[in-house]
């Protein structure tokens, strides 16, 4: 006898099976809206957590290049106080000492001691700190005193 025949055989039966292919539907329908909502709950947060990195990624870049852009009008501060200050010649040997200095790598703590070691161990020879750089000046007479 198919499924049919037994669910028909009385009413007893015939509740039972429908009953019996209520819960199985139910269940299927219900597993079925729980799996597609938490699709939806899932998709929405992992949209928004990529709206949150987009925007931050944006703001990042931009404090970066106002950060640059401060940074290298400071630098043009800087070479304008040290030609105002010092000689032309003067001037450009200590701007170009500078950005060799500067082009060393970032500043984390290991290579701040390494550049505090090559500092302390260059400090001894004549080319580096203290050095001065002979230049003639016809006519000029330097009177040194003690007041």
């Amino acid at each position: 006898p198919g499924m049919v025949d037994t669910c028909n055989q009385s009413q007893e039966y015939l509740d039972a099976c429908a009953a019996y292919f209520t819960g199985v539907y139910a269940h299927s329908i219900a597993l079925a809206f729980g799996c597609a909502t938490a699709i939806v709950v899932v998709s929405w947060i992992v949209d928004s957590s990529n709206r949150r990195a987009f925007v931050n990624r944006k703001i990042i870049a931009a404090l970066t290049r106002q950060r640059e852009c401060a940074l290298l009008k400071q630098k043009e501060e800087q070479e304008t106080l040290i030609n105002s200050i010092f000689p032309p010649m003067v001037a450009k040997d200590l701007i170009a000492e500078h950005a060799d200095h500067d082009g060393d790598g970032c500043c984390d703590s290991n290579s701040v001691m390494e550049k505090i070691r090559s500092m302390k161990s260059e400090s001894n020879t004549r080319n580096n700190l203290g050095r001065s750089v002979a230049r003639l000046h016809m006519d000029v007479t330097i009177l040194f005193t003690d007041i």
